[in-house]
């Protein structure tokens, strides 16, 4: 992915949209809208953050179009990573235990406890 703005994305979602990962159900809607706020926040122009959702499976130009010019409309701030793995655990925290920054890990931790303990 070549857009601009988008080396400014967390580690966690460049590396979701880049495997391609079905973003399906609620928690691949909320992904979907987390990513939408991460490019409005690194400064992208909708038809860039459209093409950020292009490869994904299911893609709909007009159906992603309409949610990013909402979203892009609204008071968006960008989500906290705590925000993000409450509302769609089981797709971002595979992701999550790859990042390196210091403070992610604790969050990884209580998350992937949580997750563990849901299951069984």
């Amino acid at each position: 992915i070549r857009e601009a703005g988008y080396t400014d994305f967390r580690p966690c979602l460049r590396s979701l949209l880049e495997s391609g990962q079905s973003l399906t159900g609620p928690e691949g809607h909320d992904i979907r809208v987390a990513i939408a706020i991460e490019a409005k926040c690194a400064g992208m122009a909708i038809e860039e953050a459209v093409n950020l959702f292009r490869n994904l499976p299911g893609f709909d130009e007009a159906i992603t179009r309409y949610h990013l010019e909402r979203i892009y409309g609204g008071p968006y701030n960008q989500l906290r990573c705590e925000t993000i793995l409450e509302k769609a655990v089981s797709i971002i925290l595979p992701y999550c235990q790859k990042c390196n920054r210091s403070w992610a890990q604790a969050n990884v931790a209580k998350h992937a406890a949580e997750s563990a303990e849901a299951t069984t």
